[in-house]
């Protein structure tokens, strides 16, 4: 029986601060949460209907894994510490870029937000073993001495539509609260 609680209260400790990371609000278009976290902190509208959620809180980097649909792509959320976005690309692109023949930086530019926040965009091409093009889309925000990002992951094909507009509507709702 002591076992038990133990084992219960060591669950609650581990579990308490992914509770706690981010929160989801419902939004006025039903396709649409908005996700609050971070620190500094932030807010941005990411798609309801997405296949899977996964938030990821470790080493003071949070992340959310949104998958748009079953397989792929993936919409990333999150925060790291430090302003150096070029650092942050390498870091980013790494578990995918080694995966892809040829790839290759075809956008490294600033943007500016419908938020009127300037950001920076960068997008990383190549084609996937299989043959397809595949891409890593990624918008940097930073702020504090902190970044928030947005990544899409995916192949080219799938950039369109509903999609798509996940994508260029968390880009353009992100804002700092």
């Amino acid at each position: 029986m002591r076992a038990t609680w133990i084992y219960v209260a060591a669950l609650i400790l581990l579990l308490a601060p992914a509770a706690l990371a981010g929160e989801y609000y419902l939004s006025d278009e039903d396709a649409y949460w908005w996700y609050w976290d971070g620190t500094p902190n932030y807010e941005v509208l990411i798609p309801s209907r997405g296949f899977s959620y996964v938030q990821v809180d470790w080493s003071g980097q949070t992340t959310l894994y949104v998958t748009l649909k079953d397989k792929g792509p993936l919409l990333i959320v999150g925060t790291a510490p430090g302003t150096d976005v070029q650092k942050l690309w390498q870091a980013m692109t790494a578990p995918w870029a080694h995966l892809l023949n040829n790839p290759r930086t075809t956008q490294d530019t600033e943007i500016t937000t419908d938020q009127g926040l300037r950001a920076r965009f960068l997008v990383l091409s190549g084609s996937a073993s299989g043959g397809p093009a595949a891409m890593i889309r990624l918008v940097a925000f930073t702020r504090e001495g902190r970044t928030a990002y947005l990544m899409f992951v995916g192949n080219e094909r799938e950039y369109a539509g509903d999609l798509r507009q996940y994508w260029l509507r968390a880009v353009h709702s992100f804002r700092w609260r």
